[in-house]
């Protein structure tokens, strides 16, 4: 597939990438912020096993943190891609289970992701579960070469 120039999908991935770095720095760090607190609110989960929590508050954030790491790395950014994919399509479908089976849940997100409610939340996931779609697939396309 060939699409825009090599300088127009630099940027382009640039700001996939550069967006995706920021929400996972600051869904990771937020939570581990309010590490208690997001761990209550786990605990509430009907859908997450008591057992797990403890390990689940810190494992999650962590791994988000890491998922920007590998973002900026030029070496691990495509795993990362998948990744932001991967984490942002289970916590829409985490969402979107708590909605259609239960409810007035807290939202265990860490800042003023914690705000929305959920069908912003919902559509915040999707449209971010769409932009780590678009970055992985614009690593596979090749730019026109520009005659300038």
């Amino acid at each position: 597939m060939i699409f825009g120039t090599h300088q127009q999908i630099f940027l382009i991935k640039l700001v996939i990438r550069g967006m995706l770095i920021l929400l996972m720095l600051y869904a990771g760090l937020s939570k581990l912020l309010i590490e208690q607190s997001f761990a209550t609110q786990l605990a509430q989960s009907p859908l997450i096993p008591g057992p797990i929590v403890p390990w689940l508050a810190y494992v999650l954030p962590l791994g988000e943190i890491l998922v920007a790491v590998m973002l900026v790395t030029e070496k691990f950014k495509q795993f990362g891609l998948h990744l932001s994919f991967l984490l942002m399509l289970f916590f829409t479908c985490y969402l979107f289970t708590l909605t259609i089976l239960y409810h007035n849940l807290p939202c265990s997100c860490g800042g003023i992701l914690g705000k929305m409610n959920y069908t912003t939340h919902i559509i915040f996931n999707i449209f971010y579960t769409l932009i780590a779609l678009a970055g992985i697939l614009l690593e596979n396309i090749k730019p026109i070469e520009s005659s300038l």
